[in-house]
């Protein structure tokens, strides 16, 4: 997860100026950094709290079972 993100600002920049992450993706002019990013200006904090913790429950696993078995 990207830690440099702690507000709906710093999320749009990752999308616009010369480093962005959208830089090779042609149809990327289509889209509003306002609007279609998944994240609302208002309530940015609590929603990007919530998605990086549900990524990162994706990324813990574990393995139930004996080991050699099916």
């Amino acid at each position: 997860m990207d830690e440099t993100i702690e507000t709906f600002s710093d999320y749009t920049k990752k999308f616009t100026g010369d480093h962005n992450l959208w830089k090779y993706f042609k149809k990327a002019k289509n889209f509003d950094t306002r609007k279609d990013l998944g994240f609302s200006p208002n309530n940015f904090e609590e929603e990007w709290e919530k998605a990086t913790k549900q990524q990162r429950n994706l990324m813990c696993f574990s393995i139930d079972g004996e080991e050699n078995t099916k």
